[in-house]
């Protein structure tokens, strides 16, 4: 792990409500080449994401486990799309005969997703404004001033507010689609993972080589998150502090070249 990256994880407590409270200051817009794609940031937390993950100091693993796996003509669904990282590369790698799904609850974080994916002519992404969830539902989405911590889930921060969003089994949004084969499915939802999870059992039944990344917020979400993954059949393993991996135990060939390159 680089000094940088360790730098960011000790101090995201005080880094992650320091740029929130210095995205009042007037920015501008910025456009930053990340891989392939470049990505449009309005606000500090923003801009600082984008530079991180410019760098390598954020994401770096995901990214490059993403890039190794996911190959053109699959299809993939960004549940927790923000502002379009994951999105912009899953579009690159699955091709024009591919597609990826992207979903983002939060209005502003939506509106910056649909602008990159126009600054980057990219064809190939159906965006989607609702939240990923375990039924039908209306929830309260709790904003926060940074930009990517806005939940569905309890905090012991006080938000800012919340909204009133659409939530929706991810099962329900791909069969209206008219998508039943899907490859690679990331899940970053801040707290909300195992709900997630619940509203795709139908997905990840008829898809036996389905694999996903998720990023987990929490201990216990983290054990339920395990428990229930390991009694669909898949082998879990983590690649760093809060990301895991899981996928088939008939591809446990994956997970150990994995471990390998990233221990």
């Amino acid at each position: 792990m680089s000094w940088a990256k360790k730098i960011v994880w000790r101090y995201q407590g005080v880094l992650e409500p320091l740029l929130g409270t210095l995205n009042h200051l007037p920015i501008g817009e910025t456009k930053i080449r990340i891989g392939c794609a470049h990505l449009y940031a309005e606000s500090v937390d923003r801009l600082f994401a984008a530079w991180a993950w410019k760098l390598g100091i954020l994401e770096k693993a995901e990214l490059a486990l993403i890039s190794r796996i996911i190959r053109p003509g699959m299809i993939v669904a960004d549940v927790g799309a923000n502002i379009g990282l994951y999105t912009m590369r899953a579009s690159r790698l699955v091709g024009s005969q591919g597609k990826v799904i992207a979903i983002e609850a939060e209005p502003s974080n939506y509106e910056a997703l649909v602008f990159n994916l126009k600054l980057n002519q990219t064809n190939n992404v159906i965006p989607l404004n609702l939240a990923a969830w375990d039924k039908e539902a209306m929830l309260d989405l709790h904003i926060f001033q940074e930009h990517a911590l806005h939940s569905l889930t309890p905090s012991a921060r006080e938000s800012a507010k919340s909204i009133k969003v659409k939530a929706r089994p991810l099962d329900k949004v791909l069969q209206e689609l008219g998508i039943e084969k899907v490859d690679w499915i990331k899940i970053d939802v801040e707290g909300a993972e195992v709900e997630v999870l619940q509203g795709m059992e139908k997905t990840i039944s008829r898809n036996p080589e389905l694999k996903l990344l998720v990023e987990l917020h929490s201990g216990e979400t983290t054990e339920k998150c395990l428990s229930l993954l390991k009694g669909k059949g898949y082998e879990v393993r983590q690649i760093d502090h809060n990301h895991i991996f899981a996928l088939p135990k008939e591809k446990i060939d994956i997970v150990a070249r994995l471990e390998d390159e990233y221990a």
